[in-house]
């Protein structure tokens, strides 16, 4: 579910929309790179803008620095009542620097009956927040996948539970959880003579996220066939201070060895894992 909104410039003479009437003062952007965000990038001709103290889903936005036409914004739901305000604000600054048109989920409106919505849309959210929460709990999914700002969360019974309970939970939860001070590891994929790996690295001194079943990122293709990319093989390659690999485990036994000392779970899936000196990597080679 999301709000999906086209503003068409109506000025006669028409002018570029610089980077900075999307944003304001305050808001931040970055592009994803497979499943994390790159800060400071924008990919071809689209971005995601998230605010930096209170991040939460962030919106996309569809934008070329010489286009004078058009831009396209979309907010996924549900999101935080904070989130909904920067894309409001962002809509309406965009709108009046371009005495726009809006087109809201592919019908016109007025900017003014647009920003009346405001209420609706906070109420909405917090209905699709206990839905989402109530479909984990009643079992209809195991986890649910939130693509968010930073990175995908996941939702499980134990969050939904706490979000059905008080909503404010999940907006303190989205943007506590993409603040950590951990790198959230993505997988690299070769092809190899017996198929393709997915390869994990951790460096001694770092703490990573990272799910005990591992996860092909949503959208990676295959690039000999251009089909959904399947990856059974995973490994995770152990790095030492200075950047030398040490050894390469493979992905079962390295959550074996791992002490539980070291893991604290972190969302419905992942795992955050503290960092491990270089011994300790050392460790995880063999038992």
């Amino acid at each position: 579910m999301s709000i999906d909104v086209v503003i068409n410039q109506r000025n006669l003479i028409k002018k570029k929309l610089p980077l900075s009437v999307i944003l304001g003062d305050e808001l931040k952007y970055g592009a994803f790179e497979n499943d994390h965000l790159n800060p400071g990038v924008v990919d071809k001709n689209d971005f995601i803008a998230f605010h930096p103290k209170h991040i939460g889903r962030g919106f996309s936005v569809i934008w070329n620095e010489k286009a004078k036409n058009a831009v396209e914004l979309r907010l996924l739901h549900p999101t935080t009542p904070d989130e909904l305000s920067d894309f409001y604000a962002a809509i309406k600054r965009i709108a009046k620097y371009w005495n726009g048109i809006l087109f809201v989920d592919g019908k016109r409106t007025s900017l003014a009956k647009f920003l009346m919505g405001y209420d609706d849309a906070v109420s909405f959210n917090e209905g699709i927040i206990k839905q989402f929460s109530g479909e984990v709990l009643s079992g209809k999914h195991d986890t649910l996948t939130f693509y968010s700002a930073m990175f995908p969360l996941y939702i499980g019974k134990d969050e939904a539970k706490l979000f059905t309970d008080d909503v404010n939970i999940y907006y303190q939860w989205l943007h506590e959880k993409q603040s950590v001070s951990a790198r959230y590891a993505s997988a690299e994929f070769y092809q190899t003579e017996k198929g393709i790996v997915g390869e994990f690295t951790l460096s001694a001194g770092e703490s990573v996220l990272l799910s005990q079943i591992p996860i092909v990122p949503f959208g990676m293709t295959d690039e000999q066939t251009g089909e959904p990319l399947e990856c059974k093989k995973f490994r995770v390659s152990l790095i030492s201070e200075d950047g030398k690999k040490i050894a390469t485990v493979h992905y079962g036994d390295f959550w074996k060895r791992l002490p539980k000392a070291k893991m604290r779970k972190f969302d419905g899936k992942q795992t955050l894992i503290a960092p491990l000196t270089e011994e300790e990597l050392q460790s995880l080679i063999e038992d």
